[in-house]
């Protein structure tokens, strides 16, 4: 089976929402799947990058391992993580986020799901930057190469009152939110083969600080292309 990718989720907390946990609305997990999910938390009036602090569980139970950690720590800090859980059993579940009693003025949750990912070996490259450019075309660079039978996700939070993010070539849209500073995009590509994660053109007003985080999945048909013949035995 190829891989694909759904999305799943996109949730704000309220304004002003304090040094609590965040716990989302339910949603569906897929069975024999992949969960990316990037939590972004906006600082109120605050000079710290929360991003180390920042834990995520689901209702679930299951045991989540972060892959990115970045922020930008300019006045009004913004920290973020990116992890990834996988699913043998899905169901419906919420997710429940945490900056360690940092006081957060709005938290973002994006998950995407990818069912026939590579089980053994599912992450490829990963990239993040919370110093990128507020407005044109941006970038960010992959750790390594990925693989033609791969996913790459790519996740961006924007401190700003408004934003318009355009793709570049090849990339789908996932998300494209903004709630009171705090604006979110997801976007995700197949075939990718340069370690550059690119975005078209960013605008909007006020946009004060961005970020941005990307991984790959690793499709399971990457093994056929590595030449096991048990696997391609397994597929017929």
């Amino acid at each position: 089976m190829a891989i694909s990718i759904s999305a799943l989720l996109n949730a704000y907390s309220y304004n002003d929402y304090g040094t609590g946990t965040y716990t989302t609305s339910s949603f569906t997990i897929p069975n024999n799947c992949i969960l990316v999910a990037h939590v972004a938390a906006l600082v109120a009036d605050g000079d710290t990058d929360p991003s180390s602090s920042i834990t995520i569980s689901d209702s679930i139970g299951g045991s989540w391992t972060s892959r990115a950690t970045y922020g930008n720590a300019d006045s009004w800090a913004v920290g973020a993580r990116l992890f990834t859980e996988a699913f043998t059993t899905g169901g419906n579940a919420t997710i429940t986020v945490w900056a360690n009693g940092a006081y957060i003025f709005v938290y973002n949750v994006m998950v995407v799901a990818l069912t026939g990912y590579d089980t053994s070996s599912p992450v490829g490259g990963i990239a993040s930057n919370g110093n990128l450019g507020t407005s044109g075309s941006q970038s960010i660079t992959l750790s390594s190469t990925p693989a033609s039978s791969s996913i790459v996700v790519a996740f961006m939070w924007l401190d700003a009152e408004s934003i318009s993010i355009t793709e570049s070539s090849g990339w789908t849209e996932r998300y494209e939110t903004l709630q009171t500073y705090l604006g979110a995009h997801c976007q995700s590509r197949s075939g990718l083969t340069s370690t550059t994660v690119p975005w078209s053109d960013i605008s909007g007003t006020s946009i004060s600080k961005v970020g941005a985080a990307a991984i790959e999945i690793k499709g399971a048909d990457e093994y056929v292309a590595a030449g096991n013949p048990y696997y391609a035995y397994a597929q017929q």
